[in-house]
């Protein structure tokens, strides 16, 4: 390569084995990305009569047999990088004269900050493509179960009944604010950096709105010097992934206790379980812990990302595309964990019975007597609640585990030193209790069917916007090609 001339000495080993060749590998997923971007920018360049058209149709010609050697063609590690590989062979065809032409107007600089860009788009669009299906198999499974009774907690303890389409529900809401954030991060990301050369432009006079149209991309990163230096769209979306991850990490340390012979609520398919090597009876939820783990994994490359990031001088630095490359395996691992969530939330089993039995546990059914005691006696919630307290604490004194009007009239002659003669039947059917809520967003099953519909019209929604996307971008590499070859004969 000419530009090797610069220096006498080619890398050392150690460099090329600690540091080259495993960038090298990395760099493999931007094969795709950057054989798009230079077919786009040689089109802008006869376009703009920077090169000639019988030049840039022999620089087109070899990138088209570039593509045939795919991503997975060896690459020269003293090169330096996947670029450098592709241009050789460019140069190698058809010559410096004119394949050395292909790199006019243009630096590593801004092809990897727009390479990098067209991948994570792509991710970005396959991770939220995958937390849809998620919502919607959550959303299925509320709908099923919009009136099965279950235990409520706070604090790990019981607290008071719900149904478990209301707890489903909570989870698709989680889920959605992290698919905004992630659309978000997109619309971000989806900026083309391309003509910002080093860092400080160039002086061919480049069409960056023809590169943007014919890469997909919805603008442009105007300022050079943030063009190739920023990769705070990256952070964004890590950040995104790992909120997102944290939600689905919460889920995960509510169901594995519910799983076990303790609680007894749930039953992981043995398909997203596996046993013990020792213990013949044990199913363990191995899926569910390995997901609280992965929560772990990709907030510890956020913060990576932000301590690489941080000390960096603004514009271009290696440190970008050593961040880069790890981050795209990040992104990889959630969508794999998204699949598997769906997986484990469609095929697992709900003990109804088991679940309405553990509804009663902890005295859950106070605060529905306390709000009984506002309704009927007139007092204020606060006086009803320390009552209700000290019926609670009797009756664990008498070793009781539920409450009655006997506990509650004596409870109501300690704390207010009168008789209040509660009589209303408090034995009633946890069942009652949830479907008597009126409050907006409570777990009573009409509540709870109401938010199913709602949530099933914006995953239509965002299911077709998502398809419709999906198309622009896929598209685009093959109509670039097409382009190509129709209007330069290729």
């Amino acid at each position: 390569m000419l530009e090797k001339q610069r220096l006498v000495k080619r890398f050392a080993d150690e460099v090329v084995e600690s540091f080259i060749t495993p960038l090298l590998e990395g760099q493999r997923e931007l094969f795709n990305a950057i054989q798009f971007i230079n077919k786009a920018h040689a089109v802008m360049l006869i376009e703009q009569k920077i090169v000639s058209e019988d030049d840039g149709k022999k620089i087109l010609k070899a990138l088209f047999d570039v593509d045939k050697l795919g991503k997975s063609a060896p690459l020269n590690p003293y090169l330096h990088e996947i670029y450098s590989n592709i241009e050789s062979k460019v140069i190698e065809w058809i010559g410096a004269d004119v394949g050395g032409r292909m790199m006019t107007g243009r630096s590593r600089n801004d092809l990897y900050a727009c390479a990098f860009r067209i991948v994570v788009r792509e991710q970005i669009l396959d991770i939220m493509n995958e937390v849809t299906g998620t919502i919607e198999t959550l959303v299925n499974q509320a709908e099923k179960h919009y009136d099965t009774v279950m235990p409520g907690f706070t604090h790990t303890q019981p607290a008071q009944p719900t149904t478990l389409g209301h707890y489903f529900l909570g989870l698709v809401d989680s889920l959605d604010e992290d698919r905004t954030r992630l659309k978000d991060a997109y619309n971000r990301t989806n900026r083309n950096p391309l003509g910002a050369a080093a860092f400080a432009g160039t002086g061919f006079f480049l069409n960056r709105k023809l590169t943007t149209e014919l890469m997909c991309f919805k603008g442009v990163v105007e300022n050079s010097i943030k063009s190739v230096g920023d990769y705070s769209y990256f952070l964004e979306t890590l950040s995104s992934l790992a909120i997102m991850m944290n939600n689905v990490s919460r889920f995960m340390a509510d169901l594995v206790p519910w799983t076990s012979s303790v609680y007894g609520m749930f039953e992981i398919d043995d398909s997203f379980a596996c046993t013990s090597s020792i213990m013949p009876q044990k199913k363990n939820p191995f899926t569910a812990e390995t997901m609280r783990a992965m929560a772990g994994e990709i907030a510890g490359s956020l913060m990576q990302g932000l301590t690489i990031t941080k000390g960096i001088p603004m514009g271009f630095n290696f440190d970008l595309l050593c961040f880069g490359g790890w981050s795209l395996n990040h992104m990889r691992d959630v969508k794999k964990a998204m699949r598997v969530l769906k997986g484990l939330v469609a095929t697992m089993v709900v003990h109804k019975d088991a679940m309405e039995q553990r509804s009663w546990d902890g005295f859950s059914t106070a605060t529905e007597l306390a709000d009984r005691l506002v309704r009927s006696k007139g007092m204020s919630f606060r006086t009803a609640h320390g009552v209700i307290a000290a019926a609670v604490r009797m009756a664990i004194e008498a070793g009781k585990n539920s409450l009655d009007a006997e506990l509650i009239n004596l409870a109501a002659k300690e704390v207010l030193n009168k008789d209040i003669d509660f009589k209303e039947e408090i034995g009633v059917n946890v069942a009652q209790i949830v479907a008597s809520r009126k409050s907006a967003g409570s777990g009573a099953p009409k509540e709870v069917m109401r938010m199913v519909k709602s949530r099933r019209k914006f995953i239509a929604t965002e299911k077709d916007s998502l398809e419709k996307e999906f198309r622009r971008i896929s598209n685009g590499q093959a109509s670039l090609d097409r382009l190509i070859k129709d209007n330069f004969a290729i």
